[in-house]
């Protein structure tokens, strides 16, 4: 799960689904108000996922209804390059996502200026980031032939980054997200442009830049959100009590803001590596078992 790879050292760590909402991804956990910054990064990664694997469900021939992308040349590939290949159909997924993640929001009639269109309007703006990264983060990809590996000619291809790298991008528009979001119009269709203009979104640049309103780009919140200290009451969130930390690390992940001021306990742990490892011919590498100890910090 790269959302856990992702936050796994922090207080909040991505646990996703509690036990009573396991029947859908798309159902926040039990512990996250609509509207705060992990219910923004969740959304984001939910709509992400769903456009990658679409898309790359498209390019595998998995889907009847789609095949490779039909995305023209980058005016930047020589012109010699041939434009081919099957890649990975980031416009299909893109749409897909919009018809299916968002029509969840869109289906419900909130009244002018309520808490809820308020939180809908947020959730489809960051549903939309995180199908931007997704395209965003796109690229050509090229492979070379010709006479013993001359790489005389080129075939390129439209191809996703890693989800990995989509991932650290989400985390990283998360650990820069804006101070928290009034709706200008006190909640209404007008308060982001951007949010009905699903067909062309792909397409357009970020045009405001300044620190009051987001761009396209940036995920929003409207809810604060807890400390992630203590358990929460009624909820699944067990605190950040028995985790480990880092002592001396001035992150998140630090025994500081892990611990939460509360301090924390040192105790040695015994644990086995490979040691040792040398290359026999041929072909393998062998490697002893060393045990050694090492400081844990819960």
């Amino acid at each position: 799960d790269e959302c856990f790879q992702q936050f796994g050292g922090m207080r909040w760590n991505c646990s996703l689904l509690s036990r009573a909402n396991k029947s859908s991804f798309m159902t926040l956990p039990d512990y996250l108000p609509d509207g705060c910054k992990e219910a923004s990064i969740l959304k984001a990664f939910f709509s992400a996922s769903m456009t990658f694997n679409v898309a790359r469900a498209c390019k595998d021939g998995q889907l009847h209804q789609c095949g490779c992308s039909r995305r023209e040349k980058p005016r930047h590939l020589p012109a010699e390059w041939v434009w081919g290949g099957c890649g990975d159909n980031t416009e299909y997924g893109f749409k897909f996502g919009v018809g299916f993640v968002d029509s969840r929001e869109r289906e419900m009639n909130y009244p002018r200026y309520s808490h809820e269109l308020k939180i809908m309007l947020s959730n489809l703006h960051n549903n939309m980031v995180g199908r931007r990264t997704v395209v965003g983060l796109s690229k050509a990809s090229c492979r070379c032939h010709g006479a013993s590996g001359s790489c005389s000619m080129k075939t390129c291809w439209h191809q996703m980054a890693d989800f990995n790298e989509i991932a650290r991008e989400l985390k990283f528009k998360y650990e820069n997200l804006p101070h928290l979001v009034k709706f200008n119009n006190g909640g209404t269709n007008s308060d982001y442009e951007n949010i009905d203009n699903d067909d062309n979104t792909q397409q357009q640049p970020a045009t405001d830049t300044s620190s009051n309103r987001p761009t396209r780009d940036t995920l929003i919140y409207t809810e604060p959100s807890a400390d992630f200290c203590e358990a929460l009451t009624n909820t699944s969130w067990p605190g950040t009590h028995g985790r480990q930390c880092k002592r001396g690390e001035p992150g998140s992940e630090g025994c500081d803001l892990m611990c939460c001021g509360r301090g924390y306990n040192t105790f040695r742990e015994k644990v086995t590596e490979g040691c040792r490892c040398h290359f026999v011919w041929c072909c393998s590498v062998h490697c002893s078992t060393c045990e050694k100890y090492i400081d844990v910090h819960v």
